[in-house]
């Protein structure tokens, strides 16, 4: 079985559907609202779980009552928490959620709080999946550990910090946004030592690799509910069939058909069968373009 530690955050998040966003000083009907449990590494290890890998999530846990709650939720899902306890609840995310994209707010709570420090030293996993946590997080275990990230809103907040960290983690999963302000869309100069993927949304999705190969990655149509986590999930599948199988192209198959499933239900959160991913998988298509660039170090 793949063993997968995830750094990240669990989070309470407080979710709006609108049929479109409203402008400044418009108000909207919601057609309905849902409070779940979420948080970047939250819905990674939920998703990476119900794929089969053993999931072991580090996070910040609150001592309030929502925060008992969704670490309740994630451990019969089968994902063991472990962390410091904290006094309080955890971050809030208010999200508004369209068919089109979603806009968030987020209030600080103790999933902020984690600090390096407060980690083990090493783990021993097949991979680390930094989940929009500080470089510092992925800085610690560069020499000990084989590394995955997914940045997040730290792509801008500490852009110079992830630069540095491109070439020397082994997986590295954006979005368009992301990559253009790291400089890796539409031309990376530099990649990852394994995978360096960048999803498009309904677009489909980008994956280069060590060995000097790109591959544009199809999208699948589906009836979009709520986009909430599909980058999570979505690198969640990618992670644990290329570990599994060993196969890129297969991994990116899997990762473009788990994201759309994603989008299908509310919130971040999704129990993938097996079964039905690699159904979905099938009807991805997956093309070859120019030759990538060479990976750093």
């Amino acid at each position: 079985m793949v063993r997968i530690v995830v750094i990240g955050n669990i989070n309470i998040d407080i979710i709006a559907f609108l049929d479109e966003l409203p402008s400044i000083d418009e108000g909207r009907e919601a057609k309905d609202w849902r409070v779940l449990p979420g948080g970047s590494g939250a819905n990674f290890s939920v998703a990476a779980r119900s794929l089969g890998a053993d999931v072991e999530l580090y996070a910040a846990v609150g001592t309030g009552t929502f925060s008992k709650k969704v670490v309740e939720e994630l451990e019969r899902a089968g994902v063991k928490v472990f962390g410091p306890l904290k006094e309080g609840e955890q971050s809030m995310v208010f999200i508004a959620s369209t068919p089109k994209g979603k806009v968030m707010y987020s209030l600080k709570g103790v999933s902020h709080s984690l600090r390096p420090e407060e980690l083990p030293e090493r783990f021993g996993a097949d991979v680390v999946h930094v989940a929009t946590k500080p470089p510092s997080f992925v800085e610690k275990y560069l020499s000990t550990e084989r590394l995955s990230y997914s940045p997040g809103t730290y792509a801008f907040e500490e852009t110079e910090s992830v630069k540095r960290l491109v070439g020397r983690v082994d997986f590295l999963f954006l979005n368009k946004s992301e990559a253009m302000r790291l400089g890796l869309y539409p031309e990376p100069e530099v990649l990852p030592r394994e995978a360096l993927v960048i999803t498009l949304g309904g677009k489909g999705s980008l994956v280069y690799t060590r060995g000097g190969r790109a591959y544009y990655v199809e999208s699948l149509k589906v009836e979009v509910v709520d986009t909430t986590g599909a980058g999570d999930v979505y690198a969640a599948a990618f992670l644990v069939t290329y570990l599994t199988e060993g196969d890129i192209i297969k991994a990116a198959k899997a990762a473009s058909a788990a994201g759309a499933l994603a989008v299908t239900v509310p919130g971040g959160q999704i129990m993938l069968d097996v079964q039905s991913l690699k159904l979905a998988a099938s009807k991805v298509g997956v093309r070859e373009m120019r030759k990538s660039p060479t990976p750093e170090g």
